[in-house]
């Protein structure tokens, strides 16, 4: 999206969620600010996370995070960042 991100991924069990939220955000900041000439700050310091308790609930929040561009913009049918795993 234009003014946020969906990740789904895996936990690594010695990484805290908030310390892997916090690496991303600073990693893809960085990126951003050097690559792309975007000026910091870029993401706000909260974030929301959901925890999967089933493969069913992971399944429909994929599909949730995979088709999220598609609403926003259906005129749009290649989504270039979007790895679908379906």
């Amino acid at each position: 999206m234009d003014d946020h991100v969906h990740v789904l991924t895996a936990t690594i069990p010695s990484v805290p969620g908030r310390q892997l939220a916090a690496t991303w955000k600073s990693v893809s900041s960085h990126e951003l600010c050097r690559g792309y000439g975007r000026r910091a700050p870029l993401w706000q310091r909260n974030y929301f996370d959901r925890w999967m308790r089933s493969a069913q609930q992971a399944v429909s929040c994929a599909e949730y995070v995979i088709d999220n561009p598609h609403r926003r913009w259906p005129a749009i049918q290649d989504y270039p960042w979007v790895i679908d795993a379906r």
